[in-house]
């Protein structure tokens, strides 16, 4: 099992900046110029003032000079002694930067390259937290060179950090057009040290320092070979200079003081040293390249050190400079360990009972059994062992839930996958479940040849099925649903009276399916959201539009349309009896996020229901996905955490009542995974994560598949039979965009919901190739766009009638960000 990141607490610190050019005395360092040469620039009792020279110990350095030319990560990292981080390793996003050391104006020099499409912030541990924690503990000072290259925009950066651990870390960058953050991460959000820092009128860094105004579209100080020294003094706070090492500018030589911490901010009362994880890291901001060099590390807050012979970095090169131990040790699932190198010191025993029949043995505490602590092969821990087929190679991560308290893979539920297995293996294995380990049988269904069932064990459970069309068997420890499909949704006995209905919700569209980036007219070209109302007057919301399309007039459209359909008066609360939610784009789920902020207080949201793929992926195209799960969390914890909202991971083969609707899950991403690797296709293209299902509204079949593509599309076809995807209404799979004519020929749909606009699906031949295949089945011009209006459907004496008309409301682009 992969270790999880220690979670920590954050501190903020705020600080009042001063820039200022400091004239040079005394002291004496050395640096390279743009042009290679060294040369010498002394440092002033008054520039050093805040760094009191207790101890110059050096903790670590790198100048390359002795390094081999190497043009690949692996390479680098090798000769270096770094290792890259990611999602896995805890770090705030995977690794796009390519890194070399190459001769750089007679230099030799680290090159960061990361200026691609598809590039993101990037981070590398430099100095580990097992050297480096021990003496980040006391104050310190890192120091290094930098010179930009070419980059997307003006606000680009590359920065070494400090007291990172992955969900926390200090940082000041330079943006290279000539602006400062001072700031700190702390799972997910940023708090900002120094406002000052990002000055843009004559207090502006570039002004200060190469004489120049700040533009925002200029990259001032591309080829501008600079130094960067972050003194971390724990009494008085941080202090961060910057020189000018090219010459020919009124401060070149000269370090600059650009931020100064302001201990009697309240703030500051939190800035301790154990507030972060003590390794020191190199980011690459995404879309910058540039050059790095002379890393310097040292003890305390005076000079650099002289002699660079010997680091402690290479004394502790394999062992912990000092340990820092947390935990009990007084159990299983409470060990006491070193926070900085990880070193179990020491822990109980499991404390095992016998299950049921004898079989095996459970640990009390963490739920392990103990037939399964020698597998190699297995790597579902607290799951029993299937007997029969093959395993996987690997195990696959299926993705988390909605608990609101960062990444961490302990919140992971895992998936091991059977191959070459038979119909009565599986059923053996179920029965093992019952029988002899104490596993209670809570859901079940056989739909084409398929068998699908669900397990409790006090809290754990335990969804697995076979698909009959490959010999398949997939087991999955579910640790984010928390309950069964039954348990999770409710019937409601329909009334003469009362009234069901489908509506597809009307979004501002391009008019001409065009990218907001391609058109003049500042609308989106995607976007997707449906309601429907129960008999019992709640509403299930299908996903959610994009936060582009929801300005203040959606918002208050949508709020007012609720109260119409449900019949809800103002002052009560509307019944959001489920969010579904097909996948983790934005143009699915950041629109109702938005209109949440507004009007939460309005409505009680019942349950949720998705299942987005891991996040812990090694393909950037997924793991890039953690930016929108992260915000989405945010909006459920900040305005839902009251409601004791229900959430379900949905799995293929489940079938969930909400009051008079069944929701028939008959695909996931769980779906797409190679057999013997456990890898998963989704990653090449995350629609392809998108779940699909049927809703059955009064004997009507709606047929939902999100944004799937042809990949995801081919497995669920094998699956699932040519009766279980005919349907009565369909919605065009992504916005019109991927032709998966195969669904559309089995659907064979006389209704089509269009979640784009006419012009969209004219755009090119392409679109209008899908446009055809999904509407030659069409009857009565039962075709509906988004982009015109919120149309509204329900069921009389057996046929499918439109029964509700508004025009979409809503304006142009607004902002991004939601």
């Amino acid at each position: 099992m992969r270790k999880s990141y220690i979670l920590l607490i954050f501190a903020v610190v705020s600080i009042v900046v001063l820039v200022s050019c400091i004239n040079t005395d005394k002291g004496y360092n050395e640096s390279k110029t743009a042009d290679g040469q060294i040369y010498s620039a002394e440092v002033s009792d008054e520039s050093v003032e805040a760094m009191a020279k207790p101890n110059t110990k050096l903790i670590y350095y790198e100048d390359f000079e002795d390094k081999n030319l190497h043009k690949s990560n692996k390479t680098v990292f090798n000769a270096l002694g770094w290792s890259e981080e990611g999602l896995l390793s805890g770090a705030p996003s995977n690794n796009t930067t390519s890194y070399k050391i190459v001769d750089y104006n007679n230099s030799r020099r680290l090159y960061l390259e990361n200026n691609a499409s598809g590039c993101t912030d990037s981070y590398v541990t430099v100095v580990p937290a097992a050297v480096m924690g021990k003496y980040h503990e006391d104050n310190y000072t890192y120091q290094y060179d930098l010179i930009y290259q070419d980059a997307s925009n003006a606000s680009r950066y590359v920065a070494l950090v400090s007291d990172y651990n992955g969900k926390y870390y200090n940082s000041f960058f330079l943006r290279n057009g000539g602006r400062g953050s001072n700031q700190c991460y702390n799972d997910r959000y940023w708090y900002t040290y120094d406002v000052a820092a990002s000055a843009t009128d004559d207090n502006a860094i570039v002004k200060k320092l190469l004489g120049i105004e700040y533009a925002s579209d200029v990259q001032a100080f591309s080829g501008i070979d600079i130094s960067v020294r972050y003194a971390v003094d724990w009494g008085k706070g941080n202090s961060v200079y910057i020189r000018v090492n090219t010459e020919g500018y009124e401060c070149s030589g000269k370090w600059v003081l650009v931020s100064e911490a302001d201990m009697k901010a309240d703030d500051t009362k939190q800035f301790k040293p154990e507030n972060g994880g003590g390794a020191i890291a190199l980011k690459t901001g995404g879309k910058q390249n540039a050059y790095v060099d002379n890393i310097i590390v040292w003890i305390g807050t005076g000079e650099e050190p002289e002699d660079k012979s010997v680091t402690l970095a290479d004394v502790y090169e394999d062992k912990c400079a000092g340990h820092l131990l947390i935990g009990s040790g007084d159990s299983c699932t409470n060990p006491e360990y070193c926070l900085y190198c990880g070193e179990i010191t020491r822990s109980s025993d499991h404390d095992y009972e016998s299950v049921d029949k004898g079989a095996d043995e459970r640990c009390k505490l963490c739920g392990v059994l103990r037939g399964n602590i020698d597998s190699d092969t297995w790597f579902l821990a607290n799951v029993p062992m299937y007997d029969g087929g093959k395993y996987a190679n690997d195990v696959y991560e299926c993705g988390r839930g909605i608990k609101d308290n960062g990444f961490t893979y302990e919140d992971e539920s895992l998936m091991m996958l059977v191959y070459d297995t038979e119909k009565s293996e599986f059923e053996d294995y179920c029965q093992k479940l019952v029988e002899d380990y104490g596993y209670e049988k809570v859901y079940s269904l056989e739909r084409d040849g398929n068998i699908y069932a669900q397990y409790t064990y006090d809290d754990s459970m335990v969804y697995t099925y076979y698909t009959a069309v490959n010999n398949e068997v997939r087991i999955i420890d579910d640790k984010n649903s928390v309950c069964a499909p039954d348990e999770f949704g409710y019937t409601y006995e329909k009334t003469e009276t009362d009234t069901t209905a489908l509506y597809q919700i009307g979004l501002p569209m391009n008019s001409k399916g065009q990218n907001i980036n391609d058109s003049a007219e500042k609308k989106i070209n995607c976007g997707m959201m449906y309601a429907i109302k129960l008999a019992d007057n709640s509403v299930i919301i299908i996903d959610g539009g994009g936060q582009q399309q929801f300005d203040e007039a959606q918002c208050d459209y949508i709020m007012s349309f609720l109260r119409e359909i449900t019949e809800t008066p103002e002052g009560e609360l509307v019944r959001v009896s489920a969010w579904y939610i097909t996948h983790g784009h934005s143009d699915h789920m950041g629109g109702f996020c938005v209109f949440s902020e507004k009007y939460h207080k309005e409505i009680r949201l019942e349950r949720i229901m998705f299942n987005f793929a891991s996040v812990y992926s090694e393909d950037s195209t997924q793991a890039a996905a953690i930016t929108n799960y992260n915000k989405l969390l945010g909006y459920i914890s900040k305005y839902y955490s009251d409601d004791d909202v229900k959430y379900l991971k949905m799995h293929t083969g489940q079938s969930v009542n909400i009051a008079d609707v069944s929701i028939n899950v008959i695909y996931t991403h769980e779906d797409l995974v190679a057999p013997k690797t456990a890898k998963t296709e989704a990653a090449e293209d995350y629609n392809n994560g998108s779940a699909v299902s049927y809703f059955v509204i009064d004997g009507k079949k709606f047929l939902l598949p999100g944004d799937i593509n042809r990949i995801g599309m081919k497995v669920m076809l094998e699956f699932n039979s040519a009766e279980t995807l005919k349907s009565d209404i369909i919605q065009c799979a992504h916005h019109c965009l991927n032709n998966v004519y195969e669904m559309y020929d089995l659907a064979q749909a006389p209704v089509v919901l269009m979640p784009q606009s006419p012009g969209g699906c004219m755009l090119n031949t392409t679109r209008k190739t899908i446009f055809e295949n999904i509407t030659k089945y069409m009857e009565n011009d039962m075709l509906f766009y988004a982009s015109e209006g919120t149309y509204g459907f329900a069921v009389t004496d057996g046929t499918i009638e439109e029964v509700y008309f508004s025009e979409c409301v809503g304006g142009e682009y607004g902002d991004w960000g939601w």
